[in-house]
């Protein structure tokens, strides 16, 4: 993953500035979609024994803009802004030091030739102009020279401080595995520690419920590829194995580096992927809470029926056992090596089944969750192609009319759901029904629609036109409001 320091190509004398904010800077990776994005590696705990049992690759994505307190004044700062004046400072310095290397290269080579009146015409003068002169032009302008790259060293120094004290300062979501929430395992190449330890690293227990980790994380990918599938993100399938912040970077660069999609449309992508991991950490908090509530619920059976106490240790045993008899091939089988100290069986059958209810519930509605954000971006997508669409209809055919216009909006939409290029074959027709509306409705002016009783007709001629050739016929758009509206007012 490449770091923004990584790209920042600084020039030596702003070097010192920079390394001494590296501890801010380092993880930044850049925006995307609006979001500031950082990266790292952590250690993946065990939720039962709360030792690390690998390491993985996380996110964490910003928050833009900043509220930054200076004395008794708060202001909001845009990381874009800072991210853009920096890259123009470092322009500027870039194009003076090629200049000033030209103008060198110049000199020197009219001054090896022996040609004054060469310098001369280098800088531009004229041959009647003394060499003293020339001199004392150079002399000013050098030291303007200095004062400009001052002022632009300490302005550089000013916005990279400036940088620095936003990320200080930012509230930052982060996109950790976590073996609490379904998305997260670890694999092969994460685990860490002893052979017993690897097999027990994706089981762990919410109160006497052993959790297979793993079973759980295949199921959510599996449904996750689905999802994606359904909703036309094909290319997004397969990254179990990388897990979900390389998912997240995955989309946000797509919708980052595509300029099919206007500022508003991958600020929304932005939006709505933060939105997810806000609720992909309440599933976190809400699995914690169900361990919690459970552990208190044996520490009660303890005082009733006063178990042996069983230490970290213990714990730990028992986790390999689950492993190496494969205690949870299903979240809410049950196992008969687990029934050591149980004060009954069928009570803790019971409660093994309404944890296991829980964690289903769960992870349907962070499934859920999923499937709201990915049919979100969907709609960035149609409405991308839809904007895209409307502007070749108008610039090919011309919006003569509002309703012709209107029209226009609900072909490009219809086509936009469909993956139709406007110049399909299937779209002619559907065009000449639309330039042919003035004919249809000589009463009208280009600028008021026609009768409610007409617009509808019209506006069922053209829907059935649009099922024979598009399974997708549903839109969003104002003609289809309307007439509805008006057809219900109708009904009524």
């Amino acid at each position: 993953m490449t770091k923004y320091l990584d790209d920042l190509n600084v020039p030596p004398r702003y070097t010192k500035i920079v390394e001494k904010h590296s501890d801010d800077l380092k993880n930044f990776v850049g925006m995307r979609c609006g979001v500031p994005i950082f990266s790292g590696s952590q250690e993946v705990t065990n939720p039962t024994t709360k030792e690390p049992v690998g390491y993985a690759q996380y996110i964490q994505l910003g928050q833009n803009p900043v509220i930054v307190e200076r004395g008794l004044c708060r202001y909001r700062v845009g990381i874009g802004n800072v991210l853009t004046n920096i890259d123009d400072l470092l322009e500027q310095e870039h194009r003076r030091k090629m200049s000033t290397d030209v103008g060198l290269a110049g000199v020197r080579g009219a001054a090896l030739a022996g040609a004054a009146g060469g310098a001369l015409e280098w800088f531009n003068f004229a041959p009647t102009v003394s060499l003293s002169g020339v001199a004392a032009g150079i002399a000013t302008g050098g030291l303007s020279l200095a004062y400009n790259r001052r002022r632009r060293k300490k302005e550089f120094k000013s916005q990279i401080e400036g940088l620095s004290e936003c990320f200080s300062n930012m509230e930052r979501r982060a996109v950790r595995p976590n073996l609490l929430v379904p998305d997260s395992y670890v694999d092969g190449d994460m685990q860490t520690g002893s052979m017993d330890d690897k097999k027990a690293s994706n089981i762990y227990f919410i109160g006497d419920m052993p959790v297979d980790q793993q079973q759980r994380a295949d199921r959510f990918w599996q449904r996750a590829d689905q999802i994606l599938k359904e909703y036309g993100f094909a290319k997004w399938q397969g990254y179990q194995s990388a897990g979900l912040p390389a998912l997240i970077e995955r989309i946000l660069d797509d919708f980052d580096g595509n300029d099919d999609f206007n500022y508003d449309e991958k600020t929304s992508a932005g939006y709505y992927i933060s939105i997810f991991v806000a609720r992909r950490n309440f599933t976190i908090r809400t699995m914690k809470r169900m361990q919690q509530e459970a552990d208190s619920q044996n520490l009660l059976q303890q005082y009733d029926v006063e178990p042996p106490r069983r230490s970290l240790l213990d714990k730990k045993k028992t986790l390999v056992a689950s492993a190496q008899v494969l205690l949870s091939k299903v979240i809410g089988h049950e196992s008969n090596g687990l029934q050591e100290g149980a004060p009954d069986a069928r009570s803790r059958s019971d409660s093994r089944k309404t944890v296991a209810q829980q964690i289903k519930n769960v992870d349907c509605e962070y499934e859920n969750d999923f499937r709201r954000c990915i049919k979100r971006l969907q709609e960035l997508v149609i409405d991308s192609r839809k904007r895209i669409n409307q502007s070749k209809f108008t610039e090919t055919y011309g919006g003569e009319s509002r309703l012709q216009n209107l029209f226009w909006e609900e072909l490009s939409e219809v086509l936009a759901r469909n993956n139709i290029d406007p110049y399909d074959e299937s779209a002619s027709q559907l065009a000449r029904f639309i330039l042919d509306l003035p004919k249809l409705t000589p009463d009208g002016s280009r600028d008021q629609l026609p009768s409610t009783e007409i617009l509808n007709k019209l506006y069922g001629v053209f829907q059935g036109m649009c099922s024979q050739r598009y399974a997708e016929v549903e839109t969003a758009t104002y003609l289809r409001m309307y007439a509805g509206k008006i057809c219900h007012t109708k009904d009524v």
